[in-house]
């Protein structure tokens, strides 16, 4: 691997540039800091094309350590790291055909580095259909959460559980209309009027003697005064 030098008259601490083994293409290049002369950004190349970016690597300036790198191939990644420890904190991926649009978030438990909770982005890139929260120790799913679309609302709750290494899971759905977590499903008519309050007991008594009424043909101007 041939390391090259990009001459630079303005700069105090020049680039780097990386070629490739008994190649006159590039890897990657290396950035410093014009103070210190730590290094601030790495950028990796395509193998095929190296004026096609493959990755971008950010550090640190007083740890030294990674603290960002962007993946371009395939689709678009950011992965975010703890500057003192190196650990992995956050993934933000974005959909293969538009790179600013989120399709989700992988958050990262620090203690045992593995995956604490995923967050699911509907095709809009900016409001979340559903929560993914795992056990960071066994990489168990302990909770599922569902949000209404074009909402803030939570329409479902899952909750896993393991019992003689079977996973046992309890759904419970959001009611808009007592506003509270039930085991029945909601139904779409629930959906459909979520801002209704429910109809007291004494209005329902007489909008049924009303309809019996009207059935029994017995409807008078009288009976429409409920």
């Amino acid at each position: 691997m041939t390391l090259a030098v990009v001459k630079n008259n303005a700069l105090k601490y020049e680039d780097e540039v990386v070629y490739r083994k008994r190649s006159s293409m590039i890897e990657c290049i290396h950035e410093f800091n014009q103070d210190s002369g730590k290094r601030i950004r790495t950028t990796y190349f395509d193998y095929f094309d190296d004026k096609k970016v493959k990755s971008v690597e950010e550090y640190d300036q007083e740890t030294g350590k990674r603290v960002k790198s962007t993946n371009f191939v395939l689709f678009k990644s950011v992965h975010e790291y703890d500057p003192v420890t190196g650990k992995k904190i956050r993934t933000t991926n974005f959909d293969i055909r538009n790179d600013k649009r989120i399709t989700s978030v992988h958050e990262y438990n620090q203690e045992f580095g593995n995956i604490s909770r995923v967050l699911i982005y509907r095709t809009d890139g900016r409001s979340i259909s559903m929560v993914k929260e795992y056990n960071p120790e066994t990489e168990q799913i302990v909770r599922c959460i569902n949000y209404k679309r074009n909402s803030t609302a939570i329409s479902s709750i899952s909750n896993y559980e393991i019992k003689d290494d079977r996973t046992i899971k309890t759904t419970f759905y959001y009611n808009p209309l007592t506003k509270n977590l039930t085991t029945c499903p909601v139904t779409k008519k629930d959906e459909q009027h979520d801002d209704v309050n429910p109809v007291r007991e004494i209005d329902k008594a007489k909008m049924e003697k009303l309809i019996d009424n009207l059935f029994r043909d017995k409807l008078t101007f009288s009976s429409l005064s409920l």
